[in-house]
Order: structure tokens, then C-alpha cells, then sequence
């Protein structure tokens, strides 16, 4: 049915992001797009649609004309910030229809009463897909112009559609998924998604749903279990639209297991068909399919063959222990498998290979012994160095999320800001600051605490030492002798750290700080955010930063030396069978932690040559990619020295020159984009002396 009228109504559609930090939520919001697009579709003119992303222009725009409807997506990154908004639209135009729509919403009919009379300036909620939904909300609304007391006593049920009725009872609609996503209108090649280009990554899908029933993931629900595809054609006819369009190099695709199905296949040779004619995307971002690894190759290949490096090798494991997996009802590729494929990706590329990977920590039955397990078969068996390792969060929608999984694991959750998603935006003419809260998992009957401390210590060694390879040429070597890096750091944190009081220095100041911004209720942390104008502290960084990112760069600034120290400690009193490693090992231990140091991007010092003196044929050991017996490369005395040419300090300054005078909390998000070991220095034999000592 299709609504005209001499006058349109005005409905907005919002998926806000957050810009106290910067562009919190950076891809274009395709969900609301969709909706948007079959609203269109279906009511024509009747609708006046207008799409927003950033809060001040949402402002603007219900300054000059209120609503009819207004539409909010709820994601966790967004939550607070849409119901504030519902809050003001409310107080300025009673009238004004407001519904939300999203996954951050419980399972439970329930838990879903309490939200919404908790949130009463929601009127409606659309659970799961919203296309179909929407529009049929619209149609109930617009034939009982738009009088919500009315609507609601009729106790009129809607498929997807939640709310309370007139006497606060709750109502829901049957869920119901959107089988042919194929027929909905694109959001793109109707325009309406345009004005996004300037300050927003594309993103497309063509696939929603997810075969897996991960605990953790509000995914992971049984009616999401069945996929659904979009088509080839539609898919190739928006990304040459924003093709045309596009004012940055990446994109995003929002399936869930992109290379795990034949028809993958297809849309990766339409991405390589596109990139081959515009030169663009420069990157893909998209998580990987959990079985068929073959497609995964042949997926990677296609894509990347067109220009090397446009699809992210990746894979988030989450854990390798079984007994974890099956409490938490996921499967994942055996290790043996993943091996396999990345030494093909390997094989295929001259330049070292990126393997990135996901962990999470305090799952059900996981334990410090699992989780350095997990770690030590990413970096083993799989050479993964990018590995990030989150702490389990209770996510809306989630089974974990349910008072079940609750009790039956005995969570000791925890309430934090979510770092980014902070500012202070207008409500009319006031500005109020509005941040984000998440629930994390510090504790649980298997993992306690002190445990859970004890390996986020772990992975901020695994972020200093392995991630982008800062001591490739000493890890390549450990592991082709079969000693585990991780077995390593793991040392490193018990045994030698302990004794030094600089190392330890950083350590206490991430243990505080980790532990330090986390409260008991939600209630606790409101009074401490507004306390004092604690919201500024946070959205500057001094309070609430990424502990991780800051003192990850605090280690490769403040405390370089002292890393490279430690770790020569930790090498040679690792615990091994006796007569295993000779003094010449030893030696080229050494040697190679003061090589690899020396060779470090710095900014401070870029046009300064560094010198040093070593008894092995450095040179021959990169060329075998650091894998290599030290006999065979010993040399008499020789200084190297290590250096840029004068076109390389040129581009260092022009790209890096902002580095200097910046926060640890904004160098440790540079320090987790960017790959500085791209940047080592340069070295050559400057001398060959047979007189040469060692320094």
C-alpha cells in the first residue's frame, strides 16, 4: 500500500555516533539505510526521510522541523546517546512518535518489558530485522494518524514489533526474519546514503545471519541461524556507486563469515573487478568464515592478487581449548588447518604477512593455563602478530547476557566507560555530555581475578613484543629452535620483571589503571563520570584511556631500553634442558636484541646514524628471514651502521612529524594502526677491523 500526500511527513532515521574522541562509529549507517530505502519504496512521497549520523545535525534539523517519526538504531556503542535524544524529542513534542530499533536489546520478553518501561519515551522497539517491519509499523501508524494512545490500546500485534500497551502491558510480535534481502531497495543507488562520503568508511552486506550459536554474540540466537543472501548484481551495482563516490580507501563488509561460502567466490571477483577499474578500495574489512578455508584462499587470492594487501588475513579464535568452546557453543577451524592456509598467504607474498587474530578473556571455563594456551598457539602454530584479546562483555541480546549464564558461571561483572564513545552534544540549546557504558566480566568461577590480572599482563607483552613483529629477528629464531614466545613473555612477567624496578614501574601503573575505572553498578560509575567534571578528564584521555594502546607506547618510548634489557634476561635464564644452548646462542641472543633495537623506528633521532658492533653476518640472517644457526653466520668483528637516506627522513617528518608532543593515549592508537617496523632503519658494514671490540 502506498501513501501520498500534498504534505509529506517529516521522519528521521538516526544511527548516531559519538565525536568527543573523533568519528567514534566511522562506517556509514547502512542499517537505517535499508529501512530508509524500503520506507521510500513503499510510501513514496508520504514520507519526507532525512538520515543522520552526527548528533549536532539531528539537533539542527529537529530545531527547524519536529518530526513526525523518529527513528533510533541501539547498538552498544550508540545506546545512551539515542535514548537521550528520545528523552529531548519527547520533552520538546509529546507527539512526536519515537521508535528504536537494533541488537542491543535483551531476549527476554521480560527483561525487554523492563527496558522499555524504564526508556517510556521509546514507543516502539524492532527487534531484528527492520525492512519489513518498519513499513508496517508506518502503515498501522499512518492509518490511525499517527494518535499513539489509540494504536497502543488496540493491543495490535506487529511482526518484530515490541511495546507496552495503555496499561503498561507488554506487547510482541512474532519474530520474523527477512528472507529475501535480495528485493529490498538499495539505500546507495537510491541516494540516500550520498551525503555520508565525506566522513564515513563505506559498508555493504550480502549475507545477514549466522550459522553459529556463539553465547557471547547477539548473533549467536537461534533465529538468526539461516542465512540469506543479497545478489551479485546488486552488490556489484552499489560498490561501483560508491566507487564513483568515494572520498577514502576502505570499506567494510558486514558479514559474518565472508570466504566460507561458493558464492564468495563471486563477490570477491566483482571486488577485484572494481579495484582493477578504480583503483579502489585500499582496504577490506570483514570477518572471515569459520569453516571451508579453501574458499578463504581462493577468496584472498582472487582480491588481493588485483592489489596485494586489500583483504586482512584474520581470524578470532576467541580460545582453542575445547572445553571453553563447547561451553560457549562455538566451533572453529582446527589450528592445523588455519596453519595450512597461512603458509599459502605466506608463500604468496614477498613481504612478511600480517596474521591478526581475536581472544576473550573470562569465558566460561577458561582458566590463566587456557588462555596462555590459546596465545601460545596463535604465535606457535599460526605466527599471528596482531593479537588483540578483550575482555568477555555482556552483550544485549547475547544467551550469555541472561540470568542463566549468569548464575551458572558465576560472573563478577564489572561497569566501565566504553572508551570512545563519549562527548558533549546539544539538546536544543544545552549541551550535555553523554558517554557509553559496558559490562565486562572481571571474574567467574573458574577464573579469578588475580588471574584475570595476571593475563592481561600477559597480553600487554604479547602487544609490546609480538605484535607487527618489533623482534622478529630474535622470535623467528627462538621459534625455529622450538621455544615459545610465549613461554618466553610468560617468564618474563614472573621471573624477571619481579626484579626490575623499571619494567615493574610500567606494569603497576597498567595494573592500576586497568583496575582503576571499573565499578561495582552503573549507578556508581554515573556519580563518578559527572563528579567534578570527570567527563572532560575522560574525553582528554587522563581518565578512562585504552591501558593497553597507552602503555604499550609508553614501553617503546619511555621504557625502550628497558624492554630490550629484560627480554635479553628473560632469553637466557628461560628454563631448558642442559647443554641445549651454547654460549654462542647466547652470544647471538645478545647480539640480536641489541641489532633489533638499534634498527627501531624513533622519531627523535631519525637524521642520527646509530653504530654498533656484532660478531654475526646480520645481513645473511635477514636474507633467511632470521631463521637461521648462528655458526653459520659468525664473522670477525664488524660495525654496522643504521640509517636513513635523506628522501626517507623527508617522508618520515612530513608522515610522522605530528608524533612529537602527542598524548600516550593518542600515540597508542597510532602505535595500534600503524606497523612502525615498516619503518626500521636501513644498515650497512662500516667497518670490518679484525681490531673491532665489542661495545
Amino acid at each position: 500500500m502506498k501513501k501520498k500526500s500534498r504534505q509529506s511527513h517529516a521522519i528521521y532515521l538516526a544511527d548516531l555516533t559519538h565525536t568527543g574522541q573523533g568519528i567514534n562509529a566511522d562506517n556509514f549507517p547502512l542499517g537505517i539505510g535499508l529501512v530508509a530505502a524500503n520506507i521510500k519504496k513503499e510510501f513514496e512521497d508520504f514520507f519526507d526521510i532525512s538520515i543522520f549520523k552526527f548528533p549536532e545535525l539531528l539537533n539542527k534539523k529537529i530545531g527547524l522541523q519536529k518530526p513526525k517519526v523518529l527513528c533510533l538504531s541501539n547498538y552498544s556503542w550508540n545506546e545512551r546517546l539515542g535514548l537521550k535524544y528520545a528523552r529531548f524529542m519527547k520533552s520538546i513534542a509529546c507527539d512526536t512518535i519515537v521508535i528504536m530499533g537494533g541488537p542491543n536489546f535483551p531476549l527476554s520478553p521480560v527483561k525487554r518489558a523492563e527496558f522499555l518501561k524504564k526508556n517510556p519515551d521509546i514507543d516502539f522497539y524492532v527487534k531484528w530485522d527492520g525492512e519489513k517491519a518498519a513499513v508496517e509499523l508506518l502503515k498501522v501508524l499512518a492509518e490511525g494518524s499517527f494518535n499513539i494512545t489509540r494504536i497502543k490500546n488496540s493491543n495490535l500485534i506487529i511482526n518484530n514489533v515490541c511495546y507496552l500497551n495503555a496499561d503498561a502491558d507488554y506487547v510482541e510480535g512474532a519474530d520474523d526474519r527477512l528472507s529475501n534481502i535480495e528485493e529490498m531497495p538499495s539505500p546507495y543507488t537510491m541516494g540516500l546514503l550520498d551525503e555520508f562520503f565525506d566522513d564515513f568508511f563505506p559498508l555493504f552486506e550480502t549475507t545477514r545471519g549466522c550459522p553459529y550459536g556463539c553465547t557471547f554474540c547477539n548473533d549467536g540466537t537461534t533465529n538468526r541461524n539461516k542465512i540469506y543472501r543479497s545478489g551479485e548484481a546488486k552488490f556489484q551495482n552499489d560498490l561501483e556507486y560508491a566507487a564513483k563516490r568515494a572520498k577514502n580507501g576502505q570499506i567494510f563488509l558486514s558479514d559474518l563469515n565472508f570466504g566460507m561460502y561458493r558464492e564468495d567466490i563471486a563477490i570477491s571477483k566483482i571486488i577485484a573487478k572494481i579495484i582493477a577499474k578504480y583503483d579502489w578500495p585500499n582496504r577490506l574489512e570483514t570477518s572471515t568464515g569459520k569453516a571451508q578455508p579453501h574458499r578463504l584462499i581462493e577468496s584472498n587470492d582472487i582480491i588481493n592478487s588485483v592489489k596485494p594487501g586489500v583483504l586482512k588475513l584474520g581470524y578470532s579464535f576467541q580460545s582453542t581449548d575445547s572445553d571453553v568452546l563447547e561451553a560457549i557453543k562455538r566451533k572453529n577451524l582446527s589450528v592445523e588447518q588455519l596453519e595450512t592456509m597461512r603458509e599459502h598467504f605466506k608463500s604468496k607474498q614477498a613481504e612478511n604477512l600480517e596474521f591478526f587474530t581475536e581472544l576473550i578473556l573470562a569465558m566460561p571455563g577458561d582458566t590463566y593455563e587456557k588462555f596462555k594456551k590459546s596465545l601460545r598457539d596463535v604465535t606457535d602454530s599460526l605466527q599471528a602478530n596482531n593479537i588483540d584479546a578483550h575482555q568477555l562483555t555482556l552483550l544485549k541480546g547475547s544467551v550469555m547476557d541472561t540470568e542463566a549464564q549468569r548464575n551458572l558461571y558465576e560472573f563478577k561483572p564489572r561497569y566501565r566507560v566504553y572508551v570512545g564513545c563519549m562527548g558533549t552534544y546539544p539538546f536544543g540549546d544545552q549541551l550535555e555530555p553523554v558517554y557509553e557504558v559496558e559490562e565486562v566480566v572481571v571474574e567467574n568461577n573458574t577464573f579469578p581475578f588475580r588471574d584475570i590480572v595476571k593475563a592481561r599482563i600477559l597480553h600487554l607483552l604479547v602487544k609490546i613484543y609480538i605484535d607487527h613483529n618489533p623482534f622478529i629477528e630474535l622470535f623467528s629464531y627462538l621459534t625455529s629452535l622450538g621455544i615459545s614466545a610465549i613461554d618466553v613473555l610468560d617468564h618474563l612477567q614472573n621471573q624477571i620483571i619481579p626484579n626490575d624496578k623499571k619494567f615493574l614501574t610500567l606494569i603497576n601503573s597498567f595494573k592500576d589503571g586497568m583496575q582503576m575505572f571499573l565499578f561495582e553498578t552503573e549507578e556508581d560509575l554515573d556519580r563518578f563520570v559527572l563528579k567534578d567534571n570527570n567527563i572532560e578528564k575522560y574525553m582528554s584521555g587522563e581518565l578512562g584511556a585504552n591501558e593497553l594502546l597507552v602503555h604499550r607506547a609508553r614501553a617503546f618510548t619511555e621504557f625502550n631500553d628497558t624492554i630490550h634489557d629484560c627480554l635479553t634476561k628473560a632469553i637466557l635464564s628461560y628454563p631448558r634442558s642442559e647443554g641445549s644452548f651454547s654460549k654462542l646462542n647466547e652470544s647471538y641472543v645478545k647480539e640480536c636484541i641489541h641489532f633489533s633495537n638499534l634498527r627501531k623506528f624513533s622519531l627523535k633521532d631519525i637524521e642520527i646514524k646509530r653504530e654498533g658492533v656484532f660478531h654475526f653476518d646480520f645481513d645473511k640472517a635477514k636474507n633467511n628471514a632470521f631463521v637461521i644457526d648462528p655458526n653459520e653466520i659468525q664473522t670477525g668483528p664488524k660495525k654496522y651502521e643504521f640509517y636513513y637516506e635523506e628522501d626517507e627522513i623527508k617522508k618520515l617528518r612530513s608522515t610522522f612529524g605530528s608524533l612529537e608532543g602527542l598524548s600516550m593515549k593518542r600515540l597508542g592508537k597510532l602505535y595500534q594502526r600503524v606497523n612502525f617496523m615498516k619503518y626500521d632503519r636501513q644498515f650497512k658494514i662500516e667497518t670490518t677491523s679484525e681490531n673491532l671490540l665489542l661495545d
